[in-house]
């Protein structure tokens, strides 16, 4: 992995921002754009779809759990009851996604 792929550049209220990877705790999406909310409390507004952004996040370390969330793997304090908690957020694993999430976090 080089240095540049520890970043994600996004198109955010007419500016280029760049995220670092790590400081990613949720990504949810709404209608037409998603939120990405950081560790700092920040949340950046994008319009990209959720299945785009997939694919821009390392696989590995980003996992889709419901059609309007991606987390990352390692900011998971737990997982119980159909539920991924992270920081004080509680984001629900839907039904489609559950079994390879749960192959995957349980590695």
């Amino acid at each position: 992995a080089t240095a540049q792929e520890n970043y994600l550049y996004v198109r955010s209220e007419y500016a280029l921002v760049q995220i670092s990877l790590s400081e990613i705790l949720l990504i949810e999406s709404f209608a037409d754009y998603l939120d990405i909310q950081l560790t700092t409390g920040k949340k950046i507004k994008v319009r990209m779809t959720l299945k785009n952004m997939a694919d821009k996040l390392p696989e590995k370390d980003f996992f889709r759990i419901h059609r309007s969330f991606i987390v990352p793997i390692k900011h998971i304090n737990k997982v119980r009851n159909k539920k991924v908690f992270i920081a004080d957020l509680e984001i629900p694993i839907s039904p489609n996604y559950e079994v390879a999430f749960l192959k995957q976090y349980g590695q």
